[in-house]
């Protein structure tokens, strides 16, 4: 586990006085920046007063003063919701043009269905319009065969009378021939 990070400010690096005496004390380096940069006065928020310098020669076991671990492991759980984000932007993509796909053969459907209720009232109409012509051609059945019941009617009475005048006209003949 790291040591916290205001403990770690306040202990000292022990240096032995042997590298103490031997190394030449050295004034603090200045980097010159380009011309092109300016420089800005610090301002009381990032100034670094009250704060100690940090050694730069820090000795390796000195932990993980800059927190990398959770540094590393938040940029390993970014970079999987990242990941994680793309597909689920794939997925949502994908969705949408299903959805527009299904909304075109919706739109098809409901056409074709609209067509298909024309023909059906069409049909219907037709129907309307055959059983009115039944209904006529029933009548007119009715009335012709209400008529051919008169003829025989009429023809049966005739053709009596015809045998009748028949048979007079032979019983004539024979009273003439006799």
């Amino acid at each position: 586990m790291a040591t916290p990070l205001t403990s770690l400010v306040q202990q000292s690096i022990p240096i032995p006085k042997e590298v103490r005496g031997n190394t030449p004390e050295q004034s603090p380096k200045t980097v010159e920046e380009p011309s092109s940069v300016t420089k800005k006065a610090p301002t009381p928020q990032s100034s670094s007063h009250g704060f100690r310098k940090v050694p730069t020669d820090l000795p390796s076991n000195f932990g993980d003063w800059f927190n990398d671990g959770k540094v590393n492991e938040l940029t390993r759980k970014a970079s999987l919701l990242e990941k994680a984000k793309v597909e689920s932007e794939a997925e949502l993509k994908a969705a949408k043009e299903k959805i527009k796909d299904v909304e075109a053969e919706n739109v098809a459907l409901r056409n074709e269905v609209e067509k298909l209720k024309n023909v059906v009232e069409e049909l219907a109409q037709k129907i309307i319009n055959v059983e009115a012509q039944y209904k006529a051609i029933d009548e007119s059945n009715r009335t012709m065969m209400e008529l051919y019941a008169d003829l025989q009617v009429s023809t049966t009475s005739a053709n009596e009378i015809l045998k009748k005048d028949i048979e007079a006209l032979r019983a004539e003949k024979e009273v003439k021939d006799e």
